[in-house]
């Protein structure tokens, strides 16, 4: 039998109010859906088939950020432009390969130019419930308060509600690395822990294993985090533990003009519980450090973020002070 139209948009209109939350904060396409009462042109099969073959995005991103503190940092400035293109192509329903190149223009002494070095590529996809990523892709582990940067690996994520994820492959610095983690998501809040076993790296990093615990507790725009961390290596003053304390307030969406965010971060990190920070200040140039970090991101347009950040760290070794202030205009498109 036929279907009345004007039922189907009044129940469509209706869902759509329903899960009206729902689908404005799972997404920038959702929000698309949220506003549309259009008939979807999905429903075409010959469409549905061609639709999300191939998906080209990008990012172009100013960055201006200064040091200041002991001697060694006092000055330290630069001033460039990172643009990145990332190209996405699905192989089937299940599997998809990725790609992103990158590149970046200085405009003060401090940092080299870089264009298209070392591309990332890699295929992401299911097998049975098995979520599996191989190639070289972005890691962020520990919140990056332990690596963030890319690595070529084999990463298997498997559960719900309780996710195990485990990979194994090689970092950027040249160092093996192996990692078993498992997060439990309760609604909004989540809890786990993991172990992360990096090898000598081209750096001079001795092997380390590091060893970590967290919870992250959010109710609508608050959101507050502990990450108890801990290593096999210690310092020379034998500081072999540490924490990252974190409060968040906001709603920062880069689709959505003035949503925004606010962090305050509060760390102690001695060197054994980090391989490379993904801090914008002065923790990879220290023997561990404590101090604390305020960021603010504010979506000024559609799809433009400006961020201001500003770190004061102290080294735990050596005693050295380094402040850095950072900020950025990020453009998605």
């Amino acid at each position: 039998p036929l279907v009345n139209s004007n039922q189907g948009v009044k129940e469509a209109l209706e869902l759509k109010k329903e899960f009206d939350y729902e689908l404005r904060n799972y997404g920038k396409d959702a929000s698309a859906v949220a506003n549309s009462t259009k008939p979807s042109k999905q429903a075409d099969d010959d469409v549905k088939d061609d639709a999300g073959k191939y998906k080209f995005t990008g990012e172009l991103r100013y960055d201006y950020w200064r040091n200041s503190g002991a001697e060694k940092f006092d000055g330290l400035k630069d001033s460039y432009l990172r643009l990145r293109l990332y190209l996405e192509a699905k192989i089937n329903d299940a599997w998809h390969a990725f790609t992103m190149l990158e590149a970046n223009k200085h405009f003060l002494y401090y940092g080299e130019d870089s264009w298209f070095v070392r591309p990332r590529f890699y295929v992401k996809g299911l097998t049975g419930a098995t979520i599996i990523t191989a190639g070289r892709f972005g890691w962020l582990a520990g919140e990056g308060n332990i690596y963030d940067t890319a690595v070529t690996a084999a990463r298997a994520q498997v559960g719900y509600p309780t996710v195990y994820d485990f990979l194994a492959g090689e970092t950027s610095e040249g160092s093996k690395v192996i990692s078993a983690v498992a997060t439990y998501q309760d609604g909004e809040n989540k809890f786990g822990g993991g172990l992360y076993k990096f090898g000598e790296d081209d750096w001079g990093n001795e092997d380390v294993l590091i060893y970590n615990a967290f919870a992250r507790f959010t109710h609508h725009k608050t959101s507050l985090g502990v990450m108890l961390l801990g290593s096999n290596k210690s310092d020379e003053l034998n500081h072999r533990y540490g924490y990252v304390l974190s409060a968040l307030y906001g709603d920062l969406k880069s689709w959505r003009p003035g949503t925004h965010e606010l962090e305050f971060k509060l760390y102690r990190q001695p060197t054994g519980t980090y391989a490379v920070h993904t801090m914008n200040g002065l923790a990879n140039y220290m023997d561990g450090f404590k101090g604390y970090s305020i960021l603010y991101h504010l979506a000024i347009s559609k799809e433009i973020v400006w961020g201001i950040e500003y770190y004061s760290l102290k080294d735990l070794v050596t005693g050295d002070n380094g402040r850095t202030f950072w900020t950025d205009i990020n453009l998605n498109f």
